[in-house]
């Protein structure tokens, strides 16, 4: 261990040298006066002696003290000098009574002052020296304490017992250095405070290294244990996910038995199978496994949501289709209820229609079996079906100046000289009427007077009646051309074909001819 300076051997050397030239200092002043020999000189004298006698006896006081001390032996030796010096002088004064005599012998007093003053200020410089290293010393002590309560703190035990050698070591060296320092050595132990303070800073160095290293380590278990607990979370939402498609493809297969939906199952099966490996690579802290499956789980996953979302929309709209296809079927026996159709076209469209209905339950039954192929081939023969009809219809509408299609409904009439014409909107999305041109059977068009401007927008379920009078002849045909605009901005044209019929003024007068024509003839047989 450091050793410590006794406080009472550290006695400053230039404090000693005070003391004795403030001894001496009285002497000086007795030397400087005259040297003439009177009364007033004797009694200098006699004071003189008995100041010498006083600072001989307080130098050999201090040379006593000291000399128990740990001073060097140089100063010691001034001490002695100067003591006898000073012992000549007060033989000098006594055997001689001059005080002139006594001059060479307080200079070379002074000098031994001077001298020993010079030592002091040289020893008082090392003494700086030595305390400074000493304290030096013991702030390399108290870092080799810190840092060998911090060595024992790391894991890594092959580090941790090396670097405890080493700051042993440099603490060994420290002690060397304090005894060096003790015997006045102050260059070896300046050397060997040097070496304790290189193994220190390595063993600073290599702790810092070791804790940066154990930090990140220690970050890096943290964001282990974080992405652990992310991917277990996961799993058990798979598993989740995994369990309610299994079960709406069971409700689904309940419904319709298709084979695809099995092999779906399946699929999700290998799933299950592949979380269970996940959550074993997972336990075995192989994340990068772990991930890699949970990957391939989410694929799966995907893969069969994506196909049952086909199949479900697909059979979506199939019923769709087969109930649009039933609501035709209705609308379509409405229609066949119009007295204007012929009951050859009337008896056609019901088979038809009939035929339809059953080809409807056939897409069903296949549906229920799961024959997705089949079923849409049957809604597709029955949708050719229908337009086989509503084409019967709007033939038979056409001659007589009607006609019916998806989206409108329109009808032209003519009796005598008045038109009329009527369209409803039946579809979707408006429709407007951007022009009307009637044409006889030659082609050219014939100057209608409307009672209003027939160019009008029709919403969905608003209908026009459009009046107006021509110049008809009776019994003639005659072409309606009404030019349309769909709310997309494409246009089609409806053509309307009717023959002119008497109007119910000239059927009235007809009518009354016929009744006055036989009273007419029973007159001129009356006369007969």
């Amino acid at each position: 261990m450091l050793k410590k300076i006794d406080a009472k051997k550290s006695m400053s050397l230039a404090m000693i040298i005070l003391l004795i030239t403030g001894l001496a200092f009285p002497l000086e002043e007795l030397l400087a006066q005259p040297s003439q020999i009177s009364q007033e000189e004797k009694d200098r004298t006699k004071v003189a002696l008995e100041t010498l006698k006083q600072v001989i006896e307080g130098l050999k006081k201090v040379r006593e003290f000291l000399s128990t001390r740990d001073i060097p032996s140089e100063v010691l030796s001034v001490l002695d000098s100067a003591i006898k010096n000073l012992e000549s002088v007060t033989q000098i004064l006594k055997s001689t009574g001059d005080l002139k005599a006594t001059e060479a012998a307080l200079k070379d007093s002074s000098k031994t002052q001077e001298v020993l003053s010079k030592k002091a200020i040289r020893e008082e410089e090392k003494e700086a020296e030595r305390d400074a290293m000493q304290r030096a010393i013991q702030r390399a002590l108290e870092r080799a304490d810190e840092l060998n309560e911090e060595v024992s703190k790391i894991e890594n035990s092959t580090l941790r017992v090396k670097l405890s050698k080493d700051v042993e070591k440099a603490k060994d060296l420290l002690n060397q250095a304090s005894d060096f320092l003790s015997k006045g050595e102050v260059n070896e132990a300046a050397k060997v405070l040097g070496n304790a303070r290189d193994i220190l800073g390595k063993v600073n160095s290599e702790l810092n290294k070791e804790k940066a290293q154990e930090k990140l380590a220690n970050i890096k278990k943290s964001l282990k244990e974080k992405i652990t607990e992310k991917i277990s979370d996961k799993i058990s939402e798979l598993r989740k996910d995994l369990a309610e498609l299994q079960d709406k493809l069971l409700e689904r297969i309940a419904k319709s038995p298709l084979k695809k939906l099995n092999e779906m199952l399946q699929r999700l099966e290998e799933a299950n199978k592949l979380l269970d490996e996940a959550e074993k690579a997972l336990k075995n802290q192989e994340i990068d496994a772990a991930f890699s499956t949970i990957g391939k789980v989410e694929a799966l996953i995907k893969e069969v949501k994506d196909n049952l979302n086909k199949i479900e929309k697909f059979f979506e709209k199939s019923d769709e289709k087969m109930m649009k296809i039933i609501n035709k079927i209705e609308e379509l026996k409405k229609k066949l209820q119009d007295k204007a159709l012929s009951e050859e076209v009337i008896a056609e469209a019901n088979k038809l229609l009939d035929n339809i209905l059953s080809l409807v339950e056939e897409a069903q039954k296949a549906l229920e079996k799961g024959e997705i192929e089949e079923a849409n081939s049957i809604l597709n023969k029955a949708e050719a079906l229908i337009n086989q009809v509503e084409k019967l219809i709007s033939k038979e509408k056409k001659e007589k100046g009607e006609i019916a299609f998806n989206n409108y409904q329109a009808e032209l009439e003519i009796k005598g000289k008045k038109i009329k014409i009527e369209i409803e909107n039946e579809g979707e999305e408006a429709l407007t009427i951007l022009s009307i041109k009637i044409l006889d059977k030659e082609g050219k068009e014939v100057i209608v007077e409307w009672k209003k401007d027939c160019r009008i927008t029709l919403e969905k379920g608003e209908e026009l009646k459009c009046e107006g009078t021509g110049n008809f002849k009776k019994g003639q045909s005659y072409q309606a051309l009404i030019d349309v605009r769909k709310a997309d901005g494409s246009t089609f044209q409806i053509q309307l074909n009717t023959h002119v019929e008497e109007s119910e003024e000239e059927q009235s007068k007809s009518e009354e001819q016929e009744e006055e024509k036989p009273e007419a003839e029973e007159e001129e047989e009356e006369e007969e």
